[in-house]
Order: C-alpha cells, then sequence, then structure tokens
C-alpha cells in the first residue's frame, strides 16, 4: 500500500508501495491476511488543501508518480470536493494496460475550518 498527500501540486509520497527506481520491480505480493513482525507509525500534518490518500498496488502501481493522464484523472476526482460515491467508483475503475490487480482506495479530506489537535472519538 502508499500513502500520499495530494495538492495542487501533485502527488507527495509519504509512505511508499514498492520500489520502483530499478528497471525490473518486484511483482510478489503479501497474502492476505497478514500479521507484520512490527508496525511503523508515521504522523502526518494534512494541510485543508490536500487529501491524504491510502491505496492498495492495484492504484499504486499504475499511478507512479502521479504525472500521467491517471494522476490527472484522481486529481481531478479527489481535490477540492469529497466526491459522490458514483463519481469516485468510477474513477478507481479506470483501464490501463496491464494494470488489472483489485483495488482499493480511502481518502481524507480536512474540513478548512476544523479545530486542529483533535484526538480520536472526538466530536467534530
Amino acid at each position: 500500500s502508499c500513502l500520499w498527500l495530494l495538492g495542487a501540486e501533485g502527488f507527495e509520497g509519504v509512505i511508499s508501495g514498492k520500489d520502483t527506481d530499478s528497471e525490473v520491480v518486484d511483482p510478489s505480493v503479501i497474502a492476505l491476511p497478514r500479521v507484520p513482525q512490527a508496525v511503523e507509525s508515521h504522523r502526518v500534518a494534512i494541510d485543508p488543501q490536500k487529501v491524504m490518500i491510502l491505496a492498495t498496488d492495484g492504484i499504486g502501481d499504475p499511478l507512479g508518480a502521479g504525472t500521467g493522464e491517471l494522476g490527472d484523472l484522481f486529481q481531478d476526482c479527489l481535490l477540492g470536493q469529497v466526491p459522490t460515491l458514483y463519481r469516485l467508483a468510477h474513477t478507481v475503475d479506470f483501464r490501463k494496460a496491464s494494470f488489472d490487480d483489485d483495488r482499493t482506495l480511502a481518502a481524507i479530506w480536512i474540513k478548512p475550518n476544523a479545530e486542529e489537535n483533535h484526538n480520536c472519538g472526538d466530536e467534530l
């Protein structure tokens, strides 16, 4: 899975998935359910002008750095507004040659006037 912050300037990788810097990308996966040996935590500040996106490799691999047409499609769908469920499902149902893996995407939008430092369980 990958985690990005999406803003007007594009996709900013926070947690990368597969190592795509090498000429040959390892296509292997770790099947679910999986219990990792250790869990890493990451603290990320989300600007209200950005969207935090968590996605499986079925989206992350074809998206790459988010600089192509697929990145434009997701930016148009997710940036600036919460899409309808129909529009989100239509966007995630893209076609790209040789990329037919299952796809899961979760996105988080921050209300511009939300109070800072909410704790889990606080009423928004």
